[in-house]
């Protein structure tokens, strides 16, 4: 196969994670992928590609594009493993590659008629400037307020489990707005088996605690299976109970397909009650929060 020609919607740095091989697993670790039929157990480095998916006419250059946010995750992820507490570069890592991870799937339908990459930039572009941070000008941020301002409204909490382990999917950025604005307000993202992290608006929304309750769990659960493309992934074989689990999502589900061309980025986002989660509420302007409800890095 040539080099660069199969390329990863979801990269393996994610991935390896939900291996049962924890902090040591590697692109050829195995993890067990669930669809609505069955379990299975597949390589990493199998999953969540294609050919040319992104570009066939530079491939080097858009996986060398791809591979400084990888590499940062995976050094975030590193310290996450080992029980450290990122440094603040570390968790503005986990902000960006959180916004990575959803603008490069393909449940976003490429139909301006370039190659992946550039239907990729135009979703980036959008999700940063309008979506993350309100900013609606006609001319893009330049790269040191984007920095300066996410750094500033956005933060990042880690909620762990205490018992029992957590999926992802092959879609698994979730993105969820209060109904009060079209922004985005928090995003979670599982990053291992007991971690999950939740990457929010400070302007909007406040977080509490550390951890994640059973019912967090089962809504964390129905939203991985609801907004997933085929399929979810666990580090150990699943029990029949939760591919049933799915197979119920599956059916009930409206698949989260949006399009992008050369003028728009067309898609939906969850507006969630404001108790659906245990951790994680909207602000009421009218009360102030507590700073340790709202403190974050």
């Amino acid at each position: 196969m040539p080099p660069y020609k199969r390329q990863h919607y979801l990269p393996c740095v994610y991935l390896k994670n939900f291996s049962a091989d924890g902090s040591r697993a590697t692109r050829i670790s195995k993890v067990w992928r669930v669809d609505c039929s069955r379990a299975v157990s597949v390589t990493v480095e199998s999953q969540c590609a294609s050919n040319y998916l992104f570009s066939s006419q530079n491939p080097e250059k858009s996986e060398e594009d791809f591979g400084q946010m990888e590499n940062a995750y995976g050094r975030a992820m590193k310290k996450i493993w080992a029980g450290g507490d990122p440094t603040v570069f570390e968790y503005f890592s986990l902000i960006l590659a959180t916004c990575d991870l959803y603008a490069r799937n393909i449940v976003h339908e490429n139909q301006t008629g370039r190659e992946g990459i550039h239907a990729y930039e135009l979703r980036t572009t959008t999700l940063i400037n309008r979506l993350i941070l309100g900013h609606f000008g006609d001319d893009a941020l330049p790269l040191d307020q984007i920095k300066a301002r996410v750094m500033e409204s956005w933060g990042v909490r880690l909620f762990r489990t205490p018992g029992g382990q957590i999926a992802t999917s092959d879609h698994p950025a979730l993105c969820f707005n209060w109904g009060k604005t079209e922004c985005i307000d928090f995003i979670l993202l599982p990053l291992t088996p007991t971690v999950c992290a939740a990457v929010f608006d400070k302007r909007t929304t406040r977080t509490t605690g550390s951890t994640l309750t059973p019912r967090d769990g089962t809504f964390l659960f129905d939203a991985l299976a609801t907004h997933c493309n085929s399929c979810l992934y666990t580090c150990e074989e699943p029990e029949k109970g939760v591919i049933a689990a799915f197979e119920t999502a599956w059916q009930r589900r409206k698949p989260p397909r949006t399009t992008t061309d050369h003028e728009k980025w067309a898609l939906e986002l969850t507006t969630p009650r404001a108790d659906s989660f245990s951790f994680i509420r909207p602000i009421d302007f009218s009360v102030a929060s507590s700073p340790s409800e709202s403190s974050s890095h």
